[in-house]
């Protein structure tokens, strides 16, 4: 027996005494077959081929439909400084191990823009100075969160409120509590405390994993770096330098080591043959002696300046995370906060050597005012003396490097693949903060069909993401080795190709999908005809091009494109495309 599907894609045809629903295979007798597309027209013949591509078409659409239902939106609250926030990115990562199919919103005091590009973080919400209570009872009571985390150093978790909670979060719950349960008195107790915090003998980091019982450790700090936060380490070319900081996220606090003794510090190092570049914000006090870039620097371009360092000098703060995110050892000096609860093993951590140290929240005020009565800088800070300093700098020099992480690739700056990798990173907010490029991945994702997808030119990998999401099979392939840099950083897999010549044999693919490619190649030709080589004889192939007279001014654009649809009967039929060699394409 014949099928048929309305031409139409809305309501409904009735003949002979039954209902044909638009979108729906029918399948009928020949006659009703023949009348229906031959004498009333309102349907077409569907083979059987067509058949079993619009079954996969919903097969996948459902995938997809339950894919979202499954994902389960996390919240994770920290409000704190800059080392703060960083500790809690990393303790997102060891979330998203438990919970693969997550989107994790993270709630911080401060903005910060090194936690922007993170794969483990969806969203980040800077919340100022609110009440931390409140503001965990509010994101409970919305229900809009299946979990959150609130991270007082040790972490309780709140599952939404349901009569029936899902089987696997009951299980879940039972496992948080019981964690928790060891170290509740310190939670129930917070901010004082975490004045008794160092009786645990467990850096502040490590109190997430013990109260939670999730697995992870110091390799999960991490800030990602592009080659553009490196530009002021280009200038100062192969100098040997170190950095150093004299301040904290809040004015000048208990824990700065004192200017003076800064000093005395920096004209040691200058003897010893480095350059010295002092890192913070613009109104911190200056060291004499030093390369003052306070308020010069972004974050990140901060944490890339880190990067490049010997070593890196400072008190107990923010920038000693990011040193150890981007792996450079630090000299630390410790008075107010316990080296116990915040030091490194990996660095070299200068702790007074008096008892009137490791007061932090043993009042209030404790960074502004020490609590022992002391004028600023106080007592604790002074005990350490620049000697001291000076001879953890004998130490430091004679560790062998940390191996870093891979936050440079090599590639050629004149390639303009590269460059326009560095001026714009293909992340679903770019998508989605231009309508038509969002309509247009959502439109061709929505084509594609499996099980086996090659994505040619996938970018920073947002859509390979999105389709395995889906329950697709997708192979990636991209040219620029910033991007695939990206990717990899993000756990994508991904083959550097070019789509002149793709390493696969014939014939690979269900789907192969190429977004505003071909305008770049000298040979469209050509591109196209590996795609087609690659694709298998039943499979698609979606491309998508830009067709209007604003594309044309772009250098990377080797073909200007025109279209033009020609009705009949009201409607697109036909399409006249346009094709013409433009900057310097021969």
């Amino acid at each position: 027996m014949p099928s048929i599907k309305l031409k139409q894609v809305k309501g409904c045809y009735h003949f002979g005494g039954q209902s044909f629903e638009a979108g729906r295979i029918y399948c009928v007798d020949n006659k009703t077959a023949f009348y229906l597309t031959h004498n009333a027209g309102v349907a077409v013949e569907v083979t059987e081929q067509e058949k079993k591509i619009i079954e996969e078409e919903k097969t996948a659409e459902k995938a997809k439909v339950a894919e979202e239902k499954k994902i389960i939106k996390i919240a994770l609250v920290r409000l704190g400084g800059l080392g703060d926030s960083l500790l809690l990115a990393a303790h997102a990562k060891a979330i998203k191990r438990k919970y693969p199919n997550s989107e994790i919103s993270l709630y911080i005091r401060d903005a910060c823009e090194l936690l922007n590009e993170l794969p483990a973080v969806s969203r980040v919400v800077a919340c100022g100075n609110v009440i931390w209570w409140n503001l965990v009872d509010e994101l409970r009571k919305k229900n809009q969160y299946d979990i959150v985390f609130d991270n007082r150093y040790i972490t309780k978790v709140f599952f939404r409120e349901e009569k029936n909670l899902k089987p696997e979060f009951l299980e879940d719950q039972k496992s948080f509590e019981k964690k928790f349960k060891a170290y509740e008195s310190y939670y129930n107790g917070f901010i004082e405390s975490c004045a008794d915090l160092e009786k645990l003998n467990l850096p502040v980091f490590d109190l997430f994993y013990k109260s939670t019982g999730l697995t992870g450790g110091e390799d999960d700090i991490q800030v990602h770096l592009n080659p553009q936060d490196f530009k002021f380490t280009k200038l100062l070319g192969n100098t040997k330098y170190v950095t150093v900081h004299n301040g904290s996220d809040i004015a000048r606090q208990t824990k700065c080591y004192p200017t003076y003794y800064w000093n005395t510090v920096v004209e040691d190092l200058k003897k010893r043959g480095y350059e010295v570049i002092q890192l913070g914000k613009k109104f911190e006090e200056e060291i004499i002696g030093a390369k003052n870039m306070c308020g010069v620097t972004t974050l990140y371009e901060t944490a890339a300046l880190i990067s490049k360092a010997a070593f890196h000098l400072d008190s107990e703060g923010g920038l000693v995370h990011i040193a150890k995110a981007v792996g450079t050892r630090s000299i630390v000096v410790f008075g107010p906060t316990p080296v116990k609860c915040f030091g490194y093993e990996s660095n070299i951590n200068v702790v007074s050597e008096i008892k009137c140290r490791g007061c932090w929240w043993s009042t209030s005020h404790w960074w502004r005012d020490c609590p022992q009565g002391y004028e600023s800088p106080p007592k604790c800070m002074k005990d350490i003396k620049p000697e001291r300093v000076i001879e953890a700098i004998d130490k430091i020099e004679n560790l062998p490097p940390i191996e870093k992480p891979r936050n440079e690739m090599s590639y050629n700056p004149d390639d303009v693949n590269e460059k326009f990798a560095i001026e714009l990173q293909l992340t679903e907010g770019h998508y989605k903060s231009q309508k038509h490029q969002w309509e247009r991945i959502c439109t061709m994702m929505d084509e594609v069909k499996g099980p086996k997808v090659l994505e040619v030119g996938a970018g920073d990998g947002y859509c390979v993401q999105v389709l395995k999401k889906r329950g697709f099979e997708v192979t990636a392939t991209e040219i620029s080795k910033i991007r695939l840099q990206r990717m990899k950083d993000d756990g994508i897999e991904a083959i550097e190709a070019d789509v002149n010549n793709l390493p696969f044999p014939d014939n690979s693919f269900d789907t192969v999908m190429c977004g505003e490619v071909l305008e770049h190649l000298p040979s469209m030709a050509k591109g196209l005809a590996e795609l087609e080589r690659v694709c298998k004889p039943d499979g698609k192939i979606i491309i998508s091009l830009p067709i209007t007279k604003r594309y044309d001014g772009i250098p990377m654009h080797l073909w200007s494109i025109r279209q033009k649809n020609i009705l009949y009967e009201g409607k697109p039929d036909l399409s006249v495309m346009v094709f013409q060699r433009i900057n310097g394409n021969v």
